[in-house]
């Protein structure tokens, strides 16, 4: 097992992009090994039940979404046409014009009706530890040092419709195990918080 990429649910290398030891010959080579061993007839059970799980996402996200268009204040993460994805979270934007309050707000609201909600589903990249220290020392890593990088080349506000997205975005978790009647229990008290908001503003 000291030869594992995975060894007790802790990295071979601790915090490898910090320290640039970060390895892949070895972290590929202890990857092949722990699939070859015990783990591979459970990673066999856990693909057959893959289809059943990929769908109960598909039909909760897609409850959710019917259950929440039309309210004001409120748009759904668009979809590309002729797609169904299997949702690991259902994404929405909060309009804080229309509704008066920012997605942290509205999804305090939300859980106090019991539903698990979260604003600002992904950290802001730029703002990621790694891209901290390339901003400030470029040579950091001995594992990423690309010639044309420099100091400065990862600033704060890169992306600034980025850089406040939290401030919108807003997302229900979910899992495989959820069921598309608790989708339409989380829509149902969307619009419940949503229909309080819009009335405190009239």
């Amino acid at each position: 097992m000291s030869q594992l990429a995975i060894n007790g649910g802790k990295p071979v290398h601790p915090r490898p992009w910090r320290t640039g030891s970060f390895h892949f010959a070895e972290e590929l080579a202890g990857l092949e090994e722990l699939l070859s061993g015990p783990a591979l007839p459970l990673a066999r059970v856990q693909l057959r039940r893959l289809p059943k799980w990929t769908a109960q996402r598909q039909t909760f996200g897609e409850a959710f979404y019917e259950g929440i268009a039309g309210v004001p204040g409120i748009a759904p993460q668009p979809q590309p046409r002729g797609a169904r994805p299997s949702f690991w979270w259902a994404l929405f934007v909060v309009d804080p014009e229309i509704l008066g309050v920012k997605a942290d707000r509205f999804c305090a609201m939300l859980k106090a009706e019991g539903i698990p909600c979260g604003a600002g589903p992904q950290r802001y990249v730029p703002g990621w530890e790694v891209f901290r220290t390339l901003n400030r020392s470029p040579g950091a890593f001995r594992a990423y040092r690309p010639g044309r990088l420099k100091k400065g080349c990862y600033p704060l506000d890169v992306a600034p419709n980025a850089l406040s997205a939290h401030e919108r975005l807003a997302v229900v978790n979910l899992t495989q195990h959820n069921t598309p009647a608790e989708a339409r229990a989380a829509a149902k008290a969307l619009r419940k918080v949503a229909g309080a908001l819009l009335g405190q503003k009239r």
